[in-house]
Formats: structure tokens, sequence, C-alpha cells
């Protein structure tokens, strides 16, 4: 568990970590792969644009069948996303992509070319790819069914339900980085009875004193006196202040 107060570079340490590890694999010349989740879609774009702004190559982002054929990807993932990497491999999965984007129907002969063509292309790609970024809850789909992570990282996991943040972890893990802060915002519970079953309570949570733990106490965001009252509140006094935003005032840009 890597926890993280606000400011402190949670998401930029997981990229780090990815980085290194992905360096080490390719160094040995492991095959080993890659899952990379958070709860949202715009926090898993954040980690695929750092890593890809890091020169990490394999790599595909993988969104659900709505956002695909929505064409809503990141427009700085076009390149890495995985509807995209199939594109253009077959001139009838082309064909079949653009009719049913432009919302026309397939009948059902052409629509099982369509998952068959896709799922061949698919497979090719995550054959080829050493990492793979989704959401928690896409990590879930069967276009993964099959495959094996030996490395998962879940990033804002302190804000995903213990459900949705086990799908990741069931494709035979045996290293896992959760990054998040239990003591921030968590998962939106509107379900009185869920609350009751305590599934507001976080995998995160659960695993506190129970996995290794590292807490990251330098943060670059707040004035030194802002920091101080949350410090004190929930972090034992224990988060310091970099010296660029020590004595930084708004003022200053």
């Amino acid at each position: 568990l890597i926890q993280g107060p606000p400011g402190t570079g949670k998401t930029s340490t997981l990229v780090a970590i990815i980085v290194q590890l992905v360096s080490n694999l390719i160094l040995n010349k492991s095959h080993y792969k890659i899952l990379i989740c958070a709860p949202s879609n715009t926090a898993v774009d954040e980690l695929a644009i750092r890593l890809v702004s890091a020169g990490v190559e394999g790599l595909s982002r993988m969104y659900s069948l709505t956002r695909e054929v929505a064409r809503s990807e990141h427009k700085k993932l076009k390149d890495v996303a995985l509807h995209n990497q199939i594109s253009g491999r077959d001139n009838r999965l082309d064909v079949l992509w653009d009719k049913k984007r432009s919302g026309k129907y397939l009948n059902r002969n052409e629509f099982d070319e369509f998952r068959d063509l896709k799922r061949k292309y698919e497979h090719e790609m995550f054959s080829q790819q050493r990492i793979v970024c989704c959401t928690c809850s896409t990590a879930a789909d069967k276009r993964l069914e099959g495959y094996f992570f030996k490395y998962v990282f879940i990033d804002e996991a302190a804000q995903a339900t213990e459900p949705e943040c086990l799908l990741p972890l069931l494709f035979g893990v045996h290293k896992a980085v959760l990054a998040g802060d239990h003591k921030q915002l968590g998962p939106v519970i509107n379900s009185p009875e869920a609350r009751e079953r305590k599934l507001d309570r976080t995998l995160f949570e659960r695993l506190m004193g129970r996995a290794k733990h590292t807490m990251l106490t330098m943060q670059y965001r707040m004035h030194s006196l802002i920091a101080e009252l949350p410090s004190k509140l929930f972090y034992e006094g224990k988060q310091e202040t970099d010296k660029t935003v020590q004595r930084k005032f708004l003022s200053e840009g």
C-alpha cells in the first residue's frame, strides 16, 4: 500500500515504480504482463499519459465497449487506445466498425463476424503488449479472460469499493500495489443496505496494518500553514512541505 496524502505525488510515485519495473523486465528478458487500473477513466488516462510521456512502450489503453463505439478516448492516447491499435488490420472489421458507430443495425451474421474479428485482433494485440490500462470495472471484461498479469497497480484505490477493487486482482497476480488515501473521501455509496453490509469500507482500508504500508510524507501542493492542520488531524503530524511551496502564495502564480 502507498498512502498518499494530498499533494504528495502518489500517482507520480506509481509511474516511477512502473517505469523501473518495465526496465527491469526488459533487462531480464521477462515477458510478464502488468495491469494498471483505477476506479475512474480520468485517473486511468492520467496514468497512461504519464507512462507514454515517460517513453514506456508496449501499452494498450482498453476502454469499455460503449466508449469504443463513441470514440471517446483521450486525445493524447489515440495511438495506444486498443480500438485504434486494431483498426486498419482488416478491411471487413473496419467496415463493420463504421457501420456500428454510425448507429446502423448489424444483423446476426454481421454481429457474430464483427465480434469474432474484433476478438482475434484484440488477442493478437494483448499477446504483443506488456501493459494494459483500464478501469477496475472494465478489468472484468471478457476480453481479458485467460490472461495472466503478474503485477497489478491500482491508483485511487481508497475511492473504489472493495468488490470493484478486487476485479483487477483475479488474474493470478503475484504482486499488487494499491495507492490511495483512506483519510480522504471514499467511494460514494448511496444504498443504505450496502453501507450496512460494510461496502463503504474499501480494500485499501481492510489491508491497512496487514500489508506492507508506506506513507508519502513530503507534499508539494500547499503552503505550509495550509498543510499544517490536516497533517495534525489525519497524519499524526508527519507531513512535511517541500521548499518550493513552503512559503508560496497564490499571488505569486
